[in-house]
């Protein structure tokens, strides 16, 4: 009986934090749509019916975007491509930060109306062409380039098929806004990008 308390006391210890984060810091945050009726999470999910495999999304994001361009450059190791691209991340985030996808989709005039109006998130469209964006959709791997990337303690690269890519999940938390841009941890002085990039 003594070990069953323990675990169950270890689980909701391990587990409350998560929930708390995931659950309660979209309110209010440029992601919170609870003003349309609602709670904050019915805009983007839906407990029935949601899009398999998408951590049920309302069916109402409709299709996703593909990636027409992917980051490259002569001297970096990691480059991913566009089949790599689509198959990460991306094309959910895109569903609303890519200016074409979100105007043909009625089911989001919402979130475009609110994309459209922020003066203050001027890059709120990322669009389709990651070609001169970080790039996300790759296998991240120390090794490949061990005097420029270190494996980090704040993001998040245990995602994809091997859980050992980098994706836009990596460094950002859709769901909580406590550091700004929706990133996973404070980004001052640089401290989120050097969790990862040895300078």
């Amino acid at each position: 009986m003594k070990v069953l308390v323990t675990a169950l006391v270890c689980a909701v210890c391990c587990l409350a934090p998560v929930w708390r984060v995931e659950a309660l810091t979209v309110v209010n945050s440029k992601h919170d749509f609870s003003a349309l009726g609602g709670s904050p999470c019915g805009y983007c999910h839906s407990v029935h019916n949601g899009l398999g495999g998408t951590g049920m999304l309302n069916p109402g994001f409709g299709a996703f975007p593909s990636i027409t361009n992917a980051y490259s450059s002569a001297t970096r190791v990691y480059k991913p491509t566009l089949a790599s691209l689509d198959s990460s991340d991306a094309p959910l985030c895109l569903a609303c930060h890519d200016q074409s996808t979100i105007a043909a989709n009625p089911n989001l005039s919402e979130a475009k109306t609110r994309l459209d109006s922020r003066s203050d998130f001027p890059n709120a469209y990322i669009n389709t062409d990651l070609s001169n964006d970080h790039p996300v959709g790759f296998v991240f791997d120390p090794a490949q380039s061990p005097t420029k990337i270190k494996s980090p303690l704040l993001a998040n690269v245990t995602f994809g098929p091997g859980r050992n890519q980098m994706w836009c999940s990596s460094c950002h938390n859709v769901h909580d806004n406590n550091f700004g841009n929706f990133l996973v941890a404070s980004n001052d002085v640089s401290a989120l990008c050097l969790d990862c990039h040895i300078k």
